[in-house]
C-alpha cells in the first residue's frame, strides 16, 4: 500500500516548475539583465538600476501553462504611470507569443495581456486606479485552469484577495520562459 501511495503522489511533484523565494541570496538560475538585480537583506529580488528610460528583464526557462498558478509580491517605491510600470511575464515563446501582467499603465491597474508576434492586447482589464499611489505594495496571483480559463487576483497591504477579472483564452499553449 505504501508503494501505491507514493506512485499516486509522484505525478503531482513532476509537474512543478519552480519556486524561488531567493533565500539562497542569488539569481544564478535566472537569465537576462542579472547585473541590475540584487537580493536584499530580506531575500527579496530588487531592481537596482540607474534612473533612466530603459528596460530591465530577468527570466527563467519554464514550460508551465496548461494548468498553472503564479504568485508574487511586488513593491514599487514610485507611482506607476503609462511610461513607468512593471510587467510580469507569465509565459512566452521565442516568437513573443504569450501572456503577461502589467502593473501600472495609463489606468493605474493590474491587467492581463496576451502578446501575439510582439503585439499585445489587454484580455483582463483590472480595476482602474488600483495602483494609483506613490508607494505600492501588492500581491498578485494568476490562475489558469486546464481549459484556458484565467483569473487574476490581487491584494494590497496584506488585505483579502480581490478578483481583478477573468477570461477564457487558449491562444498560446507552448511557452518557453517565465
Amino acid at each position: 500500500m505504501k508503494k501505491l501511495l507514493l506512485l499516486l503522489l509522484c505525478p503531482q511533484l513532476i509537474f512543478a516548475q519552480f519556486v524561488d523565494d531567493f533565500s539562497n541570496n542569488n539569481i544564478d538560475n535566472w537569465q537576462g539583465d542579472t547585473a541590475v538585480f540584487v537580493i536584499d537583506s530580506l531575500h527579496r529580488l530588487q531592481l537596482q538600476a540607474p534612473e533612466a528610460s530603459d528596460e530591465a528583464t530577468l527570466w527563467r526557462t519554464s514550460t508551465a501553462l496548461i494548468y498553472g498558478e503564479w504568485k508574487t509580491d511586488v513593491i514599487l517605491d514610485f507611482s506607476p504611470s503609462s511610461s513607468n510600470y512593471v510587467e510580469l511575464l507569465i509565459a512566452q515563446d521565442q516568437d513573443e507569443n504569450g501572456y503577461f501582467i502589467r502593473i501600472g499603465g495609463s489606468d493605474d491597474e493590474v491587467s492581463l495581456f496576451k502578446s501575439t508576434n510582439g503585439q499585445s492586447s489587454k484580455i483582463i482589464d483590472g480595476l482602474d486606479g488600483y495602483v494609483d499611489s506613490s508607494f505600492v505594495q501588492l500581491s498578485v496571483q494568476v490562475i489558469r485552469d486546464s481549459l484556458g480559463n484565467w483569473q487574476v487576483y490581487t491584494s494590497r497591504y496584506e488585505s483579502d484577495l480581490l478578483l481583478q477579472g477573468e477570461v477564457y483564452d487558449n491562444t498560446h499553449l507552448f511557452p518557453q520562459v517565465f
